[in-house]
């Protein structure tokens, strides 16, 4: 829109999945054989940067994840139904979308896919974010108790345990079963792709979040470590997933502005992820990374 007034320089900013997708795209910019590609920084909100076999994983530990009840969080499967169907349309063609579903539920899932949005209940406004579980996912809380009512038998027996306890400890076999645990781990590894030469990076996080909770979120940090990626981190205690991306969407703007447009800096953040411990401060225990499969 305003060509002239842009130094070619790209950010990359998403929150929540949409954080995954960020440092995905960060991973995989350079093959995409468009050098004028400049990624200058990276801001993410509570990036879902875990193993994506969680997914895969949700199904070993389904009766821990129901859809119905007073304290129940649906959106773990919820998320697992929109990796594998997205997944299977995209790598294996239009309609392979509902090969992991059962026979019996694929009209259902269709109608979850086509009509439905991120927890229609869910409130991501306050401190810490709430919900009303009765009502985020009305249709697949009517069909189903959790993501075993809804994922083909033969599916979840195939990749479940290797999803949940890694290749190393569950390998994967030869036939049938073995060969389709195969393919989605594989995918599931594919789908986090290693970082190289990262620029700037700002992970703003509510250490009130319920959805990426703080042990995962370690888990993301470690991944960023591990691939020797620099990154700033901003933790507020009092906010949760949707509601620290409200509350400090203007702290990343000028953020980006300092890495952009030579504008200056924001002053760094008083808490960071040394932070996040048992006590949420300096004083308590670390707590660790802690994710259904290994994090690799």
């Amino acid at each position: 829109m305003f060509p002239g007034s842009l130094d070619g320089k790209v950010v990359l900013v998403g929150h929540s999945q949409g954080g995954h997708s960020a440092l995905s795209a960060l991973a995989l910019a350079g093959t995409y054989g468009a050098p004028d590609i400049n990624v200058a920084a990276v801001a993410v909100f509570a990036p879902l940067w875990f193993s994506q076999a969680t997914w895969g994983a949700l199904l070993y530990e389904a009766v821990d994840y129901p859809l119905g009840g007073a304290s129940a969080d649906p959106s773990p499967t919820a998320i697992s139904i929109w990796f594998h169907y997205t997944n299977g349309e995209l790598m294996d063609g239009p309609g392979h979308g509902l090969d992991p579903f059962s026979a019996s539920q694929q009209s259902v899932i269709t109608h979850f896919i086509d009509n439905d949005c991120w927890a229609a209940g869910w409130s991501g406004t306050g401190a810490p974010d709430s919900w009303d579980s009765g009502t985020m996912y009305p249709d697949l809380q009517a069909a189903g108790t959790d993501a075993l009512s809804f994922f083909d038998p033969f599916f979840a027996n195939a990749i479940e345990k290797s999803a949940a306890f890694g290749t190393t400890s569950r390998p994967c076999g030869d036939d049938d079963a073995g060969l389709l645990c195969q393919k989605w781990m594989a995918r599931y590894a594919a789908d986090r792709p290693h970082l190289s030469n990262t620029p700037p990076i700002l992970i703003s996080y509510g250490g009130a979040d319920t959805t990426l909770i703080p042990p995962l979120m370690q888990c993301v940090t470690q991944r960023l470590q591990q691939d020797n990626a620099g990154y700033s981190f901003c933790l507020d205690p009092m906010y949760g997933h949707g509601g620290n991306l409200r509350a400090h969407a203007d702290y990343a703007a000028d953020w980006i502005g300092a890495q952009t447009l030579g504008e200056t800096p924001p002053a760094a953040c008083a808490l960071t992820d040394q932070n996040l411990t048992s006590d949420g401060g300096v004083n308590g225990v670390p707590i660790a990374c802690e994710t259904p499969p290994p994090n690799n």
